[in-house]
């Protein structure tokens, strides 16, 4: 779903009947107010960035009387990730800057995970947040159910999924 393809009318429709809601770490997750108590939010993190870095969504899900389930999906495969150094520099792209910091922020990505980010012109940051992730879906009949299971808001999960679908943000 796409606000800039489906609209705001609609994806107000399609989130406030979710029982599950998935999408990448961005502000389009902040339509998560309109879901019903008892759903579940999964929030998608590209490889090398630490859920730990950001957790508006989290701390949202927590606050007594929403209901929703919080759970962060993490990329650990480097070959899931789309890089776009072409980018403007506030989308990531590190093409304006001079060749030997471009090669650092590259090897960057498969060293530690970002952490502690000052927000939000960090380059490190930037590159990592606006890659694309692909992601393997699982068709799973259960999932909402056994998300519920765990009882704590700090779970991260890694799934391993058949069908591919790639999740892209597009300046």
């Amino acid at each position: 779903m796409s606000l800039e393809e489906d609209g705001l009318d609609e994806a107000i429709r399609a989130v406030s009947q979710a029982r599950v809601l998935v999408g990448m770490h961005g502000a389009g997750l902040g339509l998560r107010m309109l879901m019903s108590s008892g759903t579940l939010l999964i929030e998608i993190w590209p490889f090398g960035v630490d859920p730990a870095s950001a957790r508006v969504y989290r701390a949202m899900c927590g606050l007594r009387g929403f209901g929703v389930t919080y759970r962060a999906w993490v990329n650990e495969d480097v070959g899931n990730t789309r890089t776009h150094p072409h980018y403007p520099p506030h989308f990531g792209g590190i093409q304006h800057l001079p060749q030997e910091e471009r090669r650092r922020v590259v090897s960057s990505l498969r060293g530690d995970k970002l952490v502690n980010v000052t927000c939000c012109m960090d380059v490190d940051w930037l590159y990592r947040i606006y890659q694309d992730t692909v992601v393997r879906l699982h068709a799973h009949g259960d999932a909402h159910g056994r998300a519920h299971e765990a009882h704590t808001l700090t779970d991260t999960h890694t799934v391993s999924c058949d069908l591919r679908e790639v999740l892209s943000w597009r300046p």
